[in-house]
């Protein structure tokens, strides 16, 4: 398969790589652990605060909100100003706060040890109502908000949780960089575990939920660190300090005249007004007021008043500040959501409340990987050989699965124990409830998908409510921990046998890309009651020589893309068939491995018994993932830490040839690491491994992408990228016996990226090629980048007329992007119950990484 768009078809944890997702995921859970606890508490309290004035209206009718007597008035200034000093003569007034909405009550500060000490004032009698209830509740849950009562300690707190926040929420998006469809980002499962579906809901909402919570951080940082708010001063081009109080050129020693005040008011059209009295004589009044036409509730103008005339001094509108002063000014009103108004104060509430939820889910997911509830398990050594038949299941996308199934089965039959032998999608209700032992073997596809075949088995086969009590089972699960729902389809099937009542005779096995220490455990399983040996899979064998190396691309956009031929150290028959793969095992390059050594400190020419060989270290280290250099370097046992260190496992590619050409020709594209170092498989292919180099290597037949060789069934093929490999191989096949009905729609991103472009044009011309589609994404034009799902949606009719004559359709490249968009297209077509029945009928056929 050599490779997708962007990456190689390898069957590669991360690591190899040096990536350091790792570390994000380590770094991403313990974080949260340690501050998600902080963060909760501080999204709850911003919780409740999101609507503490509603709340406070509320829980104060008759104290915030009063009776409009019938045809009365809001007092004249003077008036309501004389009537609250004659309840209250001290402390003299520091501000008023009056609107003009119906039944809203006046509120009016006092100055008191320099702090306004204020209470609400009914403005049509001027009588004093005190303070609010339960304003002293929201102070209390605003101090754990900012300060988690513990002052300025606290605020360091919650200043550094903001902080850790960011690197969560950094952390979190590079772990969902490696899956880059849309389809996993945005939608989380519905279906699964309950862990599964929880991961799903706690990823895809911190997706869904991002750009808020990096507002809400951003903001909130603001008021923790001066470093921050000088951050954001500079950014918005805002000048430091508190805007001084306006000073007056003329003393004036005279009492503010309130009528001329009020007059100057009443020219505004304000809704809402609150006055600051001078400080010290030569101040002028401030007046902050609002109408329609405010932004946002926490947006106001300014008037500076000359306190004996109400001659305006300056008048500073909202909207004619600065853009980054607005942003500055309008800093709580972002960090509320008040700034975008009723849709964003939901949207803060929202995100506030999701932080304990986060924290919640978090824990819960954490706790359960490391205290996990001892099931009920029956020890397989119980069981004994029994003339009942076992029933020995598989469901397989490459063929892995199957095998497995098949020498697991065959290993039953060696120890006279019947066996029933049954493709998932084949068996039936009846077989599984007459059955009281089986051993599924499943592969989980991509990210928690099930094989195509076994699409919808699970729901139609336990999803009647059918209780199974004598059934006992056990599974071996394939799966790539590459993805985040590693297993996920095995899984999925142990919940289904488990709420049937089914009874599991040991824990589940996950093999991550066939790991030989599983199938041993599995093999072991066996073995402890029908004898035997311990199963493995088939080893790759070094049968095969690296004969060609072509740069197809030299001109290209995308990363160098090589046309790679193996020739056969034997003689070779018909060994494949079209949609085969090969597994090849890479070694590290002697450069890498040099360099590791030397930053190990280690001798690369010590010798260490590898694969039962004395060798040189270097040599052995060619064989393996090599680790941090922090957690790689042995000590002084270094013959028994080679041992410890993970081998490379085999790479899968897709082979573009047939036996009659001579030759096993891939496509493979080179990846390149964070580091700016090639890939260890595409770069071993492509780069490193000199021709004539001997590859381990093994054929396996692809049982989810067989060739259509009934020449009168068209056929439909698409591709993307180093997927054109798979589709060459099939439409060879077709072309060796005279099939004709082939369309053909390929994806690239140049026309220099087409690769054996005149090979293509050559079939098309010999009449093989019914019709031949190029899509190329990057070309210099002014419409929206196109891909080969766009070019499928626009031919409908041609596609339904192949649909309608029953055509078979293949797919091959890119896992994430094209083929779901793919399948969209077609599922659109053929509707939900249309698009699952082709996909079952084995007219859909894949080949996609």
């Amino acid at each position: 398969m050599g490779g997708s768009m962007m990456v190689s078809r390898t069957r590669l944890n991360p690591s190899l790589f040096m990536s350091p997702r790792p570390l994000f995921r380590w770094l991403h859970r313990w974080l949260g652990l340690f501050a998600g606890l902080i963060l909760a508490i501080v999204g709850g309290t911003g919780a409740i605060m999101s609507f503490q004035d509603d709340l406070l209206r509320w829980m104060n009718a008759g104290i915030m909100q009063v009776t409009v007597p019938e045809g009365a008035t809001v007092l004249p200034l003077p008036d309501l100003l004389a009537r609250i000093q004659a309840q209250k003569a001290s402390p003299p007034i520091a501000t008023l706060r009056v609107s003009t909405e119906p039944g809203e009550s006046a509120w009016v500060g006092f100055r008191a040890r320099g702090k306004p000490a204020g209470e609400f004032v009914n403005p049509y009698t001027g009588d004093l109502l005190g303070k609010a209830r339960g304003e002293a509740f929201f102070h209390t849950v605003e101090n754990v908000h900012r300060r988690l009562l513990a002052g300025n300690t606290g605020k360091a707190i919650t200043g550094a949780s903001a902080l850790v926040f960011l690197a969560i929420m950094i952390s979190g998006v590079i772990i969902r960089l490696r899956r880059a469809g849309l389809k996993y980002w945005f939608k989380p499962i519905g279906h699964g575990a309950l862990a599964a579906r929880t991961q799903s809901w706690h990823s895809v909402m911190g997706v869904w939920l991002l750009v808020p919570f990096l507002l809400v951080t951003s903001t909130g940082l603001f008021w923790s660190y001066d470093w921050s708010r000088n951050l954001w001063l500079v950014a918005t081009s805002t000048p430091k300090g508190k805007p001084a109080p306006y000073k007056m050129a003329e003393v004036s020693q005279s009492a503010p005249d309130l009528q001329a005040i009020a007059d100057r008011l009443a020219t505004l059209s304000a809704n809402r007004v609150q006055i600051f009295w001078p400080n010290k004589p030569d101040e002028a009044m401030r007046v902050l007021w609002q109408n329609s036409a405010t932004p946002h509730q926490r947006a106001f103008n300014t008037l500076q008043l000359q306190p004996t005339t109400a001659e305006i001094l300056a008048d500073q509108p909202f909207v004619s500040l600065p853009f980054g002063t607005q942003i500055i000014r309008s800093m709580f009103a972002l960090h509320s959501g008040e700034y975008f108004g009723l849709v964003g104060m939901w949207m803060m509430f929202l995100v506030s409340l999701s932080l304990p939820l986060f924290f919640i889910s978090g824990l819960w997911l954490y706790l359960r990987r490391r205290v996990r509830p001892r099931s009920k398990l029956v020890k397989f050594s119980k069981i004994t050989p029994d003339t009942a038949p076992v029933l020995v299941v598989y469901a397989s996308q490459t063929g892995t699965a199957q095998t497995l199934a098949q020498m697991t089965a065959q290993r039953l039959e060696a120890a006279a124990q019947p066996v029933l032998f049954r493709s998932l999608d084949e068996l039936t209700h009846a077989e599984l409830s007459a059955a009281s032992m089986a051993l599924f073997i499943v592969s989980t596809y991509g990210d928690g998908e099930a094989p195509d075949q076994a699409q919808g088995v699970i729901k139609s086969l336990l999803g009647k409510q059918q209780a199974l009590p004598t059934l006992s089972f056990a599974i071996l699960a394939l799966g790539d921990r590459q993805y985040r729902q590693f297993c996920g389809f095995g899984i999925e099937l142990r919940q289904s046998l488990l709420a049937a009542q089914a009874t599991e005779c040991f824990p589940m096995l996950m093999a991550d890309q066939a790991d030989p220490v599983v199938l041993d455990e599995w093999g072991s399983q066996l073995a402890s009651v029908w004898g035997g040996e311990t199963l493995t899979a088939a080893a790759p064998s070094p049968a095969w020589i690296l004969s060609k190396r072509q740069h197809l691309n030299p001109a290209g956009m995308g990363f160098p893309t090589f046309e790679i031929e193996l020739t056969a150290t034997h003689t070779m028959r018909d060994e494949w068939q079209a949609g085969a793969l090969i597994d090849i095992v890479p070694l590290q390059p002697t450069e890498r491995v040099a360099q590791w050594l030397h930053a190990a400190g280690l001798e690369g020419s010590q010798r260490v018994l590898f694969d039962g060989v004395e060798q040189p270290l270097a040599e052995a280290l060619r064989h393996h993932e090599l680790p941090a250099i922090s957690a790689g370097k042995p000590g002084h046992d270094i013959p028994t830490w080679i041992n410890t260190l993970r081998r490379l496992g085999a790479r899968s590619y897709s082979i573009a040839s047939l036996p009659t050409d001579g030759v096993v020709r891939l496509l493979v594209r080179q990846v390149q690491t964070p580091a700016g170092e090639l890939g260890i498989a595409s770069g071993w292919l492509t780069a490193h491994a000199p021709l004539g180099e001997k590859l381990t290597a093994q054929l396996r037949q692809n049982p989810s992408f067989l060739p259509m060789v009934d020449p009168t069934v068209p056929c439909l093929f698409i591709a993307n990228g180093t997927g054109m490999a798979g589709i060459r191989a099939q439409l060879e096949a077709r072309i060796a016996v005279g099939a004709k009905r082939n369309w053909v729609i390929l994806g690239e991103r140049s026309p220099q990226d087409a690769y054996w472009l005149a090979q293509w044009h050559l079939w098309e011309s010999e009449g093989f090629i019914e019709r031949l589609d190029w899509v190329f994404s990057q070309l210099p034009t002014s419409g929206a980048i196109r891909y080969v799902q766009h070019r499928l949606g626009e031919a409908h009719d041609s596609l339904k007329e192949y649909l309608e004559e029953n055509a078979v359709v293949y797919v091959c490249g890119s896992a994430t992007g094209m083929a779901p968009a793919v399948e969209s297209v077609l599922s659109n077509l053929l509707g939900t119950e249309g698009w699952q029945a082709f996909r079952r009928s084995g007219r859909y056929r894949r080949d996609v990484y």
